[in-house]
């Protein structure tokens, strides 16, 4: 018997005998035609010989080592050794993100079943297969394989497709309906009477009635009947093939009660997630989420330790120079971390180390970044890795704003000393975010990136993202996730009084590294810029002393002038309140310490530090503004030490004092001063008499 299980696809028990399905579809071919099996025949030009668990096709398919994912294997087989019915949730969906190893479990589950006589069948989508890349086979291939398992169906099925030839091409619901469920209801109706007229008549004979011969012709009564689906998301989905799918197999249970269990793995994207969690599924499907409940960490871990060993052995010439012992512990947990619990980047590492014709020592280096000699020779390492980030990203149908959100992300995360990054994308309408997000869910944590805060589901995607030859044409620019992120801090000034500490800090930050968009430059030209400095000031003191304002102003004028320099040639009439500041000059507005008066000092710049601006010579500005800020104060300050609450600044041509209009020193009363837009003076409920 345990010859008959070798290279063995899907085979059946019926009443304790084994049915070898064979080891390849294409083999059955001239046995249907042999036995004149005309609609078998038929049926198997229109099936997927490639979809299968062991088809020759996906030679060598992915498998789980020995030692990994017991935990989510061993609930599988506990399910798969139980009978499917309504209150054993007959359907599991198996879902995480690209790279989780979700097809290596299904392959790895796929032959335990076969092995223990409970497979029916099992389609292993591929988007590169064209006959595995859409849902027109699925159901034609499924229905041959369970013809070929259960004995009791193939005549059935046979005679369906003999008398309708043009079935195999018809829609996907009639298909499932006459090839799989009309004949196995009819089938277990057939096995079902062959039973109680066997026990009829043994009772006549004498004989045990509870006894039934082995060749009885049931189809899998009493026992597990499983059928995998992997890869549904490699399915296309044009036409919302993937809702209707799902919404088929639910009929195999609402409608016709079929006792089949059903395994589908998939990238949790968003509309296979409401197909499960709709009514059809309700009460029929379990959710397996190849999260940290499955120590996925402790299995790459095991996964990495055995494969560098393998590497060692059949490498031990071109290692025998290496240092032991290799690899490090330390070096090891390196690729453990940037592994971020997905298979796919320790298996596409462990692949290009223990490739034939390089030293796996020299290309674990260039893994870790270390120099190594003629590196640029060398194959690149991510190859695999590469091709898959770029296959998803190919599905965006926005893929020029995704880009700038990823870069947003990216830059945020670098940069990161504030809440999630979902604050400062308020700019974005909610409803823009998950629509241009809906095909890049496998990229991140949770099936919503937008709910999640958009956790990217593996490390090594930024630097994909970053490195413009292994992205292409998907090459992020960090500037364009600086004006992002400089959108969002902007934003809040709208309310000034509601402003965060991370926008009041980091929006100049963003702005001076952003690319300048026009939507950045429409935000900056209703910028509360001098509302802004004045803040800033506020922020640095508590009590104001004359001497310590040039030292305070200095680095926030100075960040102003870069911004101006950075935009100027791309403004044009706009920032013209940015322009002003950085190249005529402001007004400082302080309490006096005589009651109901201020300090009004005009600061102009003069020619030389205008030139010095222009140039964008930092070193000149900053001695010519401190020197020029000193000078004009003290000359304001007429001896006194220290101004009473804190200053404010204003435009030089905000000032407006008794009908009359332009800049005015001195020291005026609190209501002949008419302040900049958004600034309010600290002491403008006190109101009495001049002093001058």
């Amino acid at each position: 018997m345990d010859g008959m299980f070798n290279n063995s696809r899907e085979f059946a028990i019926n009443g304790g005998t084994f049915n070898n399905a064979g080891r390849d579809l294409s083999l059955n071919l001239n046995v249907f035609e042999e036995k004149g099996e005309r609609g078998l025949s038929t049926l198997y030009h229109h099936s997927s010989t490639s979809a299968s668990y062991d088809a020759g096709a996906r030679y060598p398919p992915p498998m789980c080592l020995p030692g990994t994912r017991e935990a989510i294997l061993r609930d599988l087989n506990q399910w798969a050794n139980s009978v499917a019915d309504l209150h054993n949730a007959p359907v599991r969906w198996l879902f995480g993100p690209a790279g989780a190893g979700k097809s290596a479990i299904a392959q790895t589950f796929a032959q335990s079943c076969a092995e223990n006589g409970t497979l029916l069948g099992s389609f292993f989508f591929w988007r590169s297969d064209p006959t595995r890349n859409n849902s027109q086979r699925l159901f034609t291939t499924l229905a041959l394989q369970m013809a070929i398992a259960i004995p009791g169906l193939r005549p059935i099925v046979d005679e369906v497709v003999t008398r309708n030839p043009f079935l195999p091409t018809s829609s996907i619901e009639k298909q499932c309906n006459e090839l799989i469920a009309q004949p196995w209801s009819l089938a277990l109706k057939k096995a079902r009477m062959h039973i109680e007229l066997k026990q009829w008549w043994d009772r006549l004979s004498g004989l045990n009635p509870s006894v039934v011969p082995e060749s009885s012709q049931q189809p899998f009564l009493g026992r597990a009947c499983i059928l995998i689906i992997d890869g549904l998301d490699e399915c296309s989905n044009v036409h919302n093939e993937w809702q209707h799918i799902l919404s088929i197999l639910a009929q195999l249970y609402r409608k016709y009660s079929l006792p089949v269990q059903i395994l589908v793995c998939s990238r949790p994207e968003p509309c296979i997630k409401e197909c499960f969690t709709g009514w059809n599924f309700g009460s029929i499907c379990q959710w397996l989420a190849l999260d940290d409940t499955y120590q996925a960490s402790k299995d790459i871990r095991f996964f990495l330790q055995n494969g560098f060993q393998k590497i060692l052995t059949y490498h031990s010439n071109s290692m025998a120079h290496v240092p032991q012992p290799w690899p490090t512990s330390a070096q090891i947990e390196y690729l453990l971390q940037k592994s971020s619990g997905q298979f796919v980047y320790a298996a596409t590492v462990m692949k290009y180390i223990g490739e034939d014709g390089d030293v796996p020592a020299d290309r674990l280096n260039i893994i870790l970044g270390l120099p190594v000699q003629d590196y640029e020779a060398r194959c690149s390492p991510y190859a695999e890795l590469d091709a898959l980030y770029l296959q998803i990203l190919s599905t965006v149908k926005r893929p020029t704003f995704l880009l700038q959100i990823l870069s947003a992300l990216i830059v945020h995360q670098k940069e990161h000393i504030g809440p999630k990054p979902m604050h400062f994308l308020q700019s974005v309408p909610i409803g823009l975010l998950h629509a241009t997000s809906s095909g890049v869910h496998s990229l991140f944590k949770h099936p919503s990136p937008v709910e999640s805060g958009f956790e990217f589901a593996h490390a090594s995607f930024p630097e994909f993202l970053l490195n413009c030859n292994r992205s292409l044409h998907f090459h992020i620019d960090e500037s364009a996730g600086h004006d992002l992120l400089a959108q969002g801090c902007l934003e809040q000034y709208t309310d000034v009084s509601s402003v965060g500490e991370y926008s009041r800090g980091k929006w100049m930050f963003h702005c001076i590294h952003a690319n300048g968009s026009d939507s950045l430059i429409s935000k900056l030209d209703s910028f509360p810029v001098h509302t802004w400095i004045t803040q800033a000031v506020k922020h640095r003191i508590c009590l104001f002393p004359a001497y310590q304002l040039p030292s305070e102003l200095l680095p926030i004028l100075l960040s102003i002038f870069q911004l101006w320099y950075k935009f100027q040639d791309k403004c044009g009439p706009y920032l013209q309140h940015i322009r002003d500041i950085s190249t005529i000059g402001f007004t400082i507005v302080g309490a006096s310490d005589l009651p109901s008066t201020m300090h009004i000092v005009s600061i102009q710049y003069p020619p030389s530090l205008s030139s010095a601006i222009a140039e964008g010579n930092t070193h000149i500005i900053i001695q010519q503004l401190k020197a020029h800020l000193i000078s004009e104060l003290e000359k304001a300050l007429s001896g006194t030490k220290a101004w009473l609450g804190l200053p404010e600044i204003h435009s030089l041509s905000c000032q407006i004092y008794n009908g009359r209009t332009g800049p005015q020193e001195g020291m005026l009363e609190v209501n002949d001063f008419t302040p900049c837009h958004g600034c309010t003076f600290a002491r403008a409920q006190d109101r009495e008499k001049i002093h001058r």
